[in-house]
């Protein structure tokens, strides 16, 4: 009696467990905390704004070669903050922002979709593949801009650079056209 009393309230603290886990995870999902030094995952006041003011749906083409760049470990570091930020405006807009994270491999359809896209690749020394790490973006009037390779020296203004893209292209203008007589 005391071995089947024991089996379930185990199985009833697991239960419980994984009810709880469930419950934090619909409950408190918008829930952020940045405990970085510099906040470097809270969105300024400025991106949130343009981020409110996306009228039509934006796409961003995040391409970073994560199989050729093993080793490179200053790269990929910078890569996973690149991406954890875009997955920040990703949140924050509510739908109107749709990230697609893509690992261009050597000779695959995703290169060449890079090299479409007009990406720059870094050919690093040793013989190794070339690494590509930039974003693409386009909105569904088929505008497009890109940030062709992300500067590791220029990190500090990862969120300027990107609140911009995002700017104009949520912004474009059409051309205008005069007649002079």
């Amino acid at each position: 009696m005391k071995r089947f009393t024991t089996a379930s309230t185990l199985i009833l603290i697991a239960l419980l467990f994984v009810g709880l886990v469930i419950v934090n995870n619909h409950l408190f999902d918008s829930a952020r905390l940045d405990l970085t030094e510099g906040q470097l995952y809270t969105l300024s006041p400025g991106t949130e704004s343009v981020i409110e003011n996306i009228d039509e749906p934006v796409k961003l083409y995040f391409f970073f070669s994560d199989t050729t760049s093993k080793g490179m470990t200053g790269m990929r570091n910078y890569a996973e903050r690149v991406k954890a930020l875009l997955r920040e405006y990703e949140k924050a807009s509510f739908g109107k922002i749709k990230l697609e994270v893509i690992d261009p491999r050597p000779f695959s359809e995703a290169e060449d979709d890079a090299t479409r896209f007009g990406l720059t690749a870094a050919k690093p020394g040793d013989g190794k593949e070339q690494v590509y790490f930039g974003l693409a973006a386009t909105n569904m009037l088929d505008d497009q801009l890109v940030i062709p390779f992300f500067d590791v020296n220029k990190e500090q203004f990862l969120e300027y650079d990107l609140s911009k893209l995002l700017y104009q292209l949520s912004h474009a203008t059409k051309p205008k056209l005069a007649m002079v007589t």
